[in-house]
């Protein structure tokens, strides 16, 4: 009986590892795995334990898949291009947080965005970005595909291709296109 409260014990203390990070899983993890190589002398106790470490592992890497999910999805709804607005209310100064894609979304309406253009791109074409209203750039399709999925730009930013004066499409659409 002891011994299955003892193997109950080290799933939950990797369960509980996991909840803080993934630095601290791996870490349990490793003190466990060397604590039951130095100290576990008994052949099927030492491979009843480390079983009991792989499915806590495969179960706390679950657990991580689900989160960092969630943690993207979360991620991309607070990932604005944020920019204050100072505001000069009754003698006093004010800062207001703006979603420059909000201000970028009436430009759109008022056609300073092209879309109706056959649209050909690769991965050397280069780019300009937008990113806290200053463009960047010129930066590959390549580096623009890493700099989305390494969330350095957010993926709606506005994107216009090298030689171009207007803001053709957001960084997702030219990720689409590089796909193809």
């Amino acid at each position: 009986m002891s011994i299955l409260l003892y193997q109950i014990g080290i799933f939950v203390t990797i369960q509980i590892a996991t909840f803080y990070s993934r630095k601290a899983r791996n870490t349990a993890l490793i003190l466990i795995t060397m604590f039951t190589f130095l100290q576990v002398f008994i052949s099927w106790l030492l491979i009843l334990q480390l079983i009991t470490i792989y499915i806590s592992y495969q179960f706390s890497k679950n657990i991580l898949t689900s989160n960092l999910s969630n943690t993207q999805n979360s991620y991309e709804k607070s990932n604005k291009e944020r920019f204050y607005r100072q505001s000069n209310i009754n003698g006093r100064v004010i800062f207001k947080e703006v979603d420059i894609n909000d201000i970028l979304e009436k430009k759109v309406i008022d056609n300073q965005i092209e879309d109706d253009i056959p649209y050909k791109v690769s991965l050397r074409t280069k780019f300009y970005y937008l990113k806290r209203g200053t463009a960047n750039g010129p930066i590959s399709g390549e580096k623009l595909l890493i700099f989305v999925k390494g969330n350095i730009i957010a993926k709606n930013c506005l994107v216009k291709r090298e030689g171009s004066d207007k803001w053709e499409k957001r960084a997702f659409e030219i990720i689409e296109l590089l796909k193809k």
